[in-house]
């Protein structure tokens, strides 16, 4: 990807669930994108494709230059629940911010395994 590109994917999930979605970013820096205070909620019904962002009335993602020149990977991360008790998120949901990976995976860690699932999309970008 590109300095600039707007970044969309489509999420399917067997089950219904709910989805947290969080971007891995080569500053070290993890970043909520949902929830947030522009995408306070994704439901995920059972078997259909899902935009992220909805093209209609979604934010849009753009690609940001890494902090140091070079080719650099970044990735974009979604975790679904299943069930009704969703775990709350890292960062309150009516804000914008990021955290460490460290802080990241230890909020991972402490959400039971048998009611997430997880997915990983690696994406590279130049600066």
């Amino acid at each position: 990807m590109r300095v600039g590109d707007e970044l969309s994917m489509v999420i399917r999930s067997s089950t219904a669930a709910r989805a947290m979605v969080f971007a891995l970013g080569s500053d070290r820096r993890v970043v909520q994108l949902v929830p947030s205070r522009l995408l306070p909620r994704l439901d995920l019904p059972a078997d259909k494709d899902v935009p992220l962002p909805d093209p209609k009335t979604g934010p849009s993602f753009t690609i940001t230059a890494p902090p140091v020149d070079g080719l650099q990977h970044e990735m974009i991360k979604v975790v679904a629940f299943k069930g009704e008790v969703l775990p709350s998120p890292p960062l309150p949901g009516d804000k914008l911010g990021d955290m460490t990976p460290e802080a990241f995976d230890r909020w991972l860690g402490d959400t039971p395994d048998e009611v997430r699932e997880e997915a990983l999309v690696i994406y590279r970008v130049a600066r």
